[in-house]
């Protein structure tokens, strides 16, 4: 996990790390299958990224191709293309950093999202016109997830802690459940 000029000299773009990442998931993923082993992936905050994009990438392959449904399944943790990406930033290049945010494809694989509530990067208000909801999720991103954005107390909170937000079953068969874990305030 790179992000260009912010990790130092030399160091790849967001979107050149995301790639090398995604290549080794990739790679992981077929050796484990090799060995007869079903794949659980986790992935937290720009991990997340890396698992988007190895879903867009076994979605453009034939299904021939592809793993099986059944045999590959994925988590992810604070996903800021989830959240922020999807909702307002489709296609958009961050130019520091040079992340460029994908529209996340529906999928064959049964994936599961958790984010935190108030997290500004994965769960951004759907108004942004609401003054109060944009100081939450800012507020959010700064100090509910330890103010590193780190997004690791979605990660590592009691799954009984989880209030579920949607269960959808996609055109393609997958599932795609949601969960929110909740903080005690703000």
């Amino acid at each position: 996990a790179q992000l260009g000029p912010l990790w130092g000299t030399g160091a790849l773009s967001g979107d050149r790390s995301l790639a090398a990442g995604q290549a080794a998931l990739h790679a992981s993923i077929l050796a484990e299958l090799a060995k007869g082993n079903t794949v659980s992936v986790a992935g937290l905050s720009l991990g997340t990224m890396v698992i988007d994009r190895e879903i867009a990438y076994l979605q453009g392959l034939p299904e021939s191709a592809a793993p099986p449904a059944d045999s590959v399944t994925f988590s992810v943790f604070g996903g800021e293309s989830r959240g922020f990406g999807q909702m307002y930033a489709r296609g958009v290049t961050v130019p520091l950093i040079g992340i460029t945010f994908h529209t996340v494809p529906d999928s064959r694989y049964d994936t599961v999202v958790v984010y935190g509530q108030w997290d500004g990067w994965a769960a951004p208000p759907d108004r942004p016109w609401n003054a109060l909801a944009v100081v939450n999720a800012v507020m959010g991103a700064l100090y509910t997830v330890n103010g590193s954005n780190d997004h690791s107390r979605a990660a590592m909170m009691s799954p009984q802690d989880a209030v579920l937000v949607a269960d959808i079953t996609n055109s393609l068969g997958g599932r795609v459940t949601t969960y929110m874990i909740p903080e005690a305030s703000l």
